[in-house]
């Protein structure tokens, strides 16, 4: 029996916009959200990043 599940993974960094087009190039992700600090970036058949 699961007590939790990983929803998303969170890296902390001074860029979030230019790590999550990094990861996006490496992995195959979409970025789907960007307000200018936090950035969201779906990876297909993995976990969520934000960044």
């Amino acid at each position: 029996m699961a007590l939790a599940t990983l929803g998303v993974v969170v890296l902390d960094c001074p860029d979030p916009r230019a790590l999550a087009d990094f990861y996006a190039e490496v992995l195959g992700g979409t970025v789907t959200s960007d307000d200018g600090t936090w950035v969201d970036l779906e990876v297909p058949g993995g976990r969520p990043l934000a960044f």
